[in-house]
């Protein structure tokens, strides 16, 4: 855990921890105690005008690209990450190589995603032979839950058997899988319809 930015009252108001790839073993585990550390040592919000921050840096290592990453222990660490006990601090995924595997979900499950220029997000299902409805339900809670990225794409980054697009009507934007788009024009007009993951090609 480091501390990466200090308030001009010399308090640390940002630290950053590192998550070893891939997520196997007790990695889940590990880094909810150091996030606990952190939220037990950081300041008082004050007024509330700026939270506290917390940086996840995704990293790799000499292990792949995040490749055969635990659901389970995926899912565990990402419904802690957007829970309400960090609800005090902005989380931020820091993606500084590409990642594949379920270590998405739990870049997913932060508030803010920046990513190295070079880097890639997604193939979350790769370690998977088929997508079971669990694992599913698993990134549709955590997309619902933190919304940083909508749910149809976060589906599209793990199941590349899905079509996924950006449709827009007269009330804005919506990504949406193919199979919800006729049920959407029966309700309202749609103005142009792009694809954003092609089915069978990884999102």
């Amino acid at each position: 855990v480091l501390d990466i930015v200090d308030a001009e009252d010399g308090s640390s108001f940002a630290r950053l921890i590192r998550i070893p790839l891939p997520i196997t073993g007790n990695v889940d585990t590990r880094i909810q105690l150091m996030v606990d550390q952190v939220l037990s040592e950081l300041p008082p919000n004050g007024d509330g005008s700026q939270r506290p921050t917390i940086v996840f840096e995704f990293w790799p290592g000499t292990e792949g690209q995040g490749d055969s990453s635990a659901f389970g222990r995926s899912l565990d660490l990402a419904r802690y990450l957007a829970s309400g006990k960090t609800s005090g601090v902005r989380t931020v995924a820091w993606i500084p190589e590409t990642i594949r595997g379920h270590a998405v979900l739990v870049a997913l499950a932060c508030e803010q995603i920046v990513m190295h220029p070079d880097a890639k997000l997604g193939e979350a299902g790769i370690d998977e032979t088929s997508i079971d409805p669990t694992v599913r339900r698993g990134y549709s809670e955590i997309a619902e839950r933190r919304r940083t990225i909508p749910s149809a794409v976060a589906l599209g980054m793990l199941d590349p058997a899905l079509h996924v697009q950006r449709i827009t009507t007269p009330t804005g934007v919506r990504y949406v899988l193919s199979d919800e788009v006729a049920d959407i024009q029966q309700a309202m007009a749609i103005q142009s319809i792009d694809t954003v993951f092609a089915a069978d090609q990884p999102g």
